[in-house]
């Protein structure tokens, strides 16, 4: 006899490429989630995810709830990131150091920025020194910026081949 229903996602076009984005570039644990919110929108069910991605089915299933409870209607990229940001990372743990809109503004420094430094931590030096100096963020370490760009071009990758 199957266990109850478990509750159906639904996902505009924008969110789902929020989900997508924060799981290429988030931390393990809302990458987790996001990964979970995906596949629930895709018809898995509680246990189907749970297993897969070693998590409980009680995990998955309030996951969808948070997810369901939200009367946040995403219209554009910055209301879809903080709606999953908001929903996917809310619990606890340590605060982010870097807000995913934060981020996205370090990159851009990394687009304008010229690659002839002698080393990549050079190249993140001047990246981190420029977006305090832009006020985007109050403090970062060039080893901080290495990760974000890393984490950059996983995702870069990821989103070409979907």
């Amino acid at each position: 006899m199957p266990g109850p229903r478990a509750a159906s996602i639904q996902l505009t076009d924008i969110e789902k490429k929020a989900l997508v984005h924060v799981l290429t570039t988030g931390d393990k644990y809302i990458s987790i989630r996001a990964e979970a919110l995906l596949r629930a929108e895709a018809g898995e069910t509680n246990a189907e995810i749970g297993k897969e991605i070693e998590v409980s089915p009680g995990s998955v299933s309030g996951w969808r709830k948070k997810w369901n409870s939200s009367n946040v209607q995403a219209k554009n990229w910055e209301e879809a990131i903080s709606k999953v940001e908001n929903i996917l990372g809310a619990g606890g743990g340590r605060p982010k150091k870097c807000k995913l809109s934060q981020i996205a503004k370090i990159i851009e420094i990394n687009s304008w920025s010229e690659k002839n430094h002698r080393s990549r931590h050079a190249h993140n030096e001047l990246i981190a020194s420029e977006a305090i100096r832009r006020g985007i963020v109050s403090e970062i370490s060039p080893r901080s910026i290495g990760r974000l760009l890393k984490q950059y071009e996983k995702e870069s990758v990821v989103s070409r081949h979907l």
